[in-house]
């Protein structure tokens, strides 16, 4: 046994000794690090291109070149946070106040050389609701009347109201829907007269939502209203109904002599631009400009450029930012 076992070669030999390497054969760290930083690079600008593709709606005003060069533009709105007022007050500094005092002094540009002999009439109109153009209608109204003028504020918009919100006004008061049907109703009965406010400014509500409002606004009951406060007042606003949706500002626009036609950021479609442009084209309203409402500047580097990040009231009693944290809100978006 001992003979045959030591006749028997060896399964294996030791060729050389083992050794090892100080870094791993594979995976190969470098090809993992520069695989994981492009796929880190590239991805979230897929994804930021895809975004941007991807999405319609306007911003800012840039994205209305193709609107503006056919229809006056007179300033924007910025967004307001959910702890600040929606309502100006007299000597108001907040950049919600300025940038209606900017669009006052705009609007004054269109409206230099029209009739002297009776007041303004201003309709304020936008393409779909939820643009924001009751809100517009209010505080434009307050701004004018904050200057001393006579202000009348009128909600035409009967088939969806939204200036009761703003109005301290007792229930069960005669609005424009009662005018338009009983003609036993008179303008002064509709007129809410304010008198409590800082801002005098007058209103008349809608009134109670009639079934029939497109045939109550083509009666001539609208244009005598219209007539009658623009004998008395300086500015007639009036707060009518989306364009697109319904036909009632289109029944009523030839009485105004201006109209404010708002757009919202991030919530107006940019194919929607073209529809206030056509009803220029058409005749169908007058003098239209634009407004562009609920502005974020906090998105935008201009923003903190120019001093939008904190507020129009920038070297009127607003404390300037330090370097750093206007960086930060750059980046990371004002909060």
């Amino acid at each position: 046994a001992a003979i045959s076992f030591a006749a028997t070669a060896s399964v294996a030999r030791v060729i050389d000794e083992a050794f090892t390497n100080n870094s791993p054969v594979d995976p190969k760290p470098w090809l993992i690090l520069v695989g994981g930083f492009l796929i880190g690079l590239i991805i979230p600008i897929l994804i930021i291109f895809a975004k941007n593709m991807l999405d319609t709606k306007v911003h800012h005003k840039g994205e209305l070149q193709s609107l503006t060069k056919h229809v006056p533009f007179i300033g924007e709105v910025p967004r307001i946070g959910s702890d600040q007022s929606e309502q100006i007050e007299l000597n108001d500094r907040s950049p919600l106040a300025e940038s209606f005092r900017i669009l006052r002094t705009n609007l004054a540009y269109l409206i230099q050389n029209k009739n002297k002999d009776r007041g303004e009439v201003i309709f304020i109109t936008s393409t779909i609701k939820g643009e924001g153009k009751t809100f517009i209608s209010y505080n434009m109204s307050r701004t004018l009347g904050s200057t001393g003028k006579k202000v009348l504020l009128i909600g035409a918009d009967i088939r969806n109201p939204k200036l009761h919100r703003y109005a301290d006004v007792a229930m069960g008061e005669k609005g424009l829907s009662d005018y338009l049907y009983d003609f036993e109703v008179s303008e002064e009965q509709i007129i809410s007269r304010d008198q409590s406010g800082s801002i005098k400014m007058d209103m008349v509500l809608s009134g109670p939502i009639p079934p029939n409002p497109a045939e109550l606004l083509m009666n001539d009951r609208m244009e005598e209203l219209i007539n009658y406060a623009a004998k008395l007042y300086d500015y007639v606003l009036v707060d009518t109904a989306p364009t697109m949706i319904v036909t009632d500002t289109l029944l009523i626009s030839p009485l105004a002599d201006t109209t404010l036609y708002v757009v919202r950021a991030d919530l107006t479609d940019k194919k929607m631009l073209d529809f206030p442009k056509e009803l220029k084209q058409q005749g169908k309203i007058k003098s239209p400009a634009i407004i562009l409402n609920d502005v974020d500047y906090s998105k935008f580097s201009y923003g903190a450029k120019y001093g939008y990040s904190y507020g129009y009231g920038y070297g009127y009693g607003v404390d300037k930012e330090s370097r750093w944290r206007r960086i930060k809100n750059t980046m990371f978006g004002k909060k």
